[in-house]
């Protein structure tokens, strides 16, 4: 395995994302640490925490507690620092993001809750104060009939990284409770890293041929 750093992270950006007030949840680490260890063992984890080093900005990912938050800002630099120390593209990080759903002791928690889509919606707010305490996720516009939903994310700005990381998370998450039997996808359709006033998700879904 080479060391070579396939992308740098802007010095800037990682004091931006340093600044950022909040807290995720330690979850998001451990299952980082998890992911990088499935996919390229104790060697590929020792390489992104020397990147991590070297961007002055180290996770020690054995030391995290899952239950206690972090500055929220850590969890798209942990991204962006598996994309950059991988040279990995956002297939990758929705493939962390949807692996994320099944290794998450919150996810199992709230488990119960998923044999349908209303119940799952009540618990969206929940969920999501479970990761991050700050930012709120509503419920807007959907049609059971018509099959979508959105999403609204509010207060919450962090990284596109993290959008791409979280589209990957619902998709996985809607596709426990719609079912198999179902084709189902998930867009961001309004981000506040393109100007607009809060996050939007629209959830839909089909009947597979």
């Amino acid at each position: 395995m080479t060391d070579e750093i396939k992308e740098q992270i802007p010095p800037k950006r990682i004091k931006e994302l340093l600044t950022i007030r909040g807290g995720a949840r330690g979850i998001h680490f451990k299952i980082d640490k998890e992911y990088v260890l499935k996919k390229k063992g104790k060697q590929g984890l020792q390489q992104l925490e020397k990147y991590l080093a070297e961007h002055s900005c180290p996770i020690d990912y054995a030391s995290i507690s899952g239950l206690n938050f972090y500055p929220a800002g850590l969890r798209a630099i942990s991204l962006l620092a598996i994309k950059g120390a991988f040279g990995w593209g956002d297939e990758e990080i929705k493939n962390l993001c949807s692996y994320a759903v099944g290794a998450s002791l919150i996810v199992k928690i709230y488990m119960k809750f998923f044999y349908s889509i209303p119940k799952m919606l009540e618990k969206a707010p929940d969920i999501w104060h479970d990761y991050f305490n700050y930012g709120k996720l509503s419920v807007g516009e959907y049609d059971l009939d018509q099959k979508y939903i959105n999403l609204k994310l509010e207060d919450f700005a962090l990284d596109s990284v993290y959008c791409v990381c979280l589209t990957s998370f619902l998709e996985t998450v809607a596709k426990l409770t719609i079912g198999s039997d179902y084709q189902v996808e998930c867009l961001e359709t309004k981000c506040l890293s393109r100007n607009d006033n809060y996050h939007n998700f629209l959830l839909s879904w089909k009947k597979k041929k």
